[in-house]
């Protein structure tokens, strides 16, 4: 990590990355001339114009031709059940709805001693928490801050469209962390994104790029920016692409005391279903997804609602 501070204060921040047992060195200065200079036993071995690396290398231009997603498998549109017998087997036989509890616990939750809580929670540790929180750490006291962390990722909807994908993606972070008490008004998301292998086919774009329209729709819905991530356009092995992936990972900031855990508390809650109002192309109504999520967490700050997310209901 690069780190540019005044030059009065370099002694001091080598201070500090010291009391935390952190190797820092100063490395370089900045200077009014705009370029990079690295000197290497008196001698400079490197002199190269900043406008050259902002460049990042030789320009690049493609074309784009995106796959609209067919109407007759429309991923979001209601299936009627006739057989719910056979519909609830089927589903269970899906390897996707096993229990991921042993894959889970092999990695220890309560490292740090900061945990909120653990991942699975309940009278028999079997109901799933959706959503990572941890306090934040401090030398001396205590402190009731606590930083929150979810993801959204659904890759049938997602290999049925991209872009539908990525926007709920977005939002399935969002409800995942309403859920969990935050406010959503100061979340912020990173991105993990995994594509097949880009070549010269213009088809091969769309779906990067329908996603990345998603992505950012979403984010001007909320008003929510993105503040980092991760892309990789190597997912394909021979003939073998992996599906269009754009994981929607949400952070924010909380008190300690508004986290709530998903499970039912006593015999006797009720259940309560909020659903979200959608356009003809099956789009949320930002407005009112923004209104709903602001009354759910009212009504967690009173102590009157403990919730479980279902964003797309």
């Amino acid at each position: 990590m690069a780190v540019v501070v005044d030059p009065k204060d370099v002694k001091e921040f080598l201070q500090y990355a010291a009391e935390e047992n952190l190797e820092a060195v100063e490395v370089a200065v900045v200077t009014e001339e705009p370029r990079l200079v690295l000197n290497w036993r008196g001698k400079d071995i490197v002199n190269i114009s900043r406008a050259f690396l902002d460049t990042n290398g030789a320009h690049q231009e493609t074309k784009v031709v995106v796959d609209i997603p067919s109407q007759e498998d429309d991923y979001l549109k209601p299936v009627k059940v006739t057989d719910v017998r056979g519909k609830w087997l089927k589903t269970l036989a899906d390897l996707n709805e096993c229990s991921q509890k042993g894959l889970v616990e092999r990695f220890d939750g309560s490292i740090g001693a900061g945990s909120v809580y653990m991942p699975y929670g309940g009278k028999y540790q079997l109901t799933e928490t959706q959503s990572m929180v941890a306090k934040l750490p401090v030398l001396k006291g205590s402190c009731d801050t606590v930083t929150m962390m979810s993801y959204g990722f659904d890759p049938y909807l997602s290999s049925w469209s991209p872009y539908h994908g990525a926007i709920y993606a977005v939002t399935d972070s969002v409800a995942k962390i309403v859920a969990a008490g935050g406010d959503f008004s100061k979340i912020r998301f990173t991105y993990q994104e995994y594509f097949r292998r880009m070549t010269e086919d213009p088809e091969r774009w769309s779906q990067p790029f329908a996603a990345l329209l998603g992505a950012y729709e979403a984010q001007m819905g909320f008003g929510l920016p993105s503040i980092g991530g991760k892309d990789s356009m190597s997912g394909t092995f021979e003939h073998i692409d992996v599906p269009p992936t754009l994981v929607s990972f949400a952070v924010d900031i909380a008190k300690e005391k508004d986290i709530i855990t998903p499970e039912l508390k006593a015999v006797g809650d009720q259940l309560v279903l909020f659903t979200i109002k959608k356009d003809e192309f099956d789009l949320p109504d930002y407005a009112q997804v923004m209104k709903l999520y602001d009354t759910i967490h009212a009504l967690i700050q009173a102590c009157l609602l403990y919730t479980s997310p279902s964003p797309r209901d």
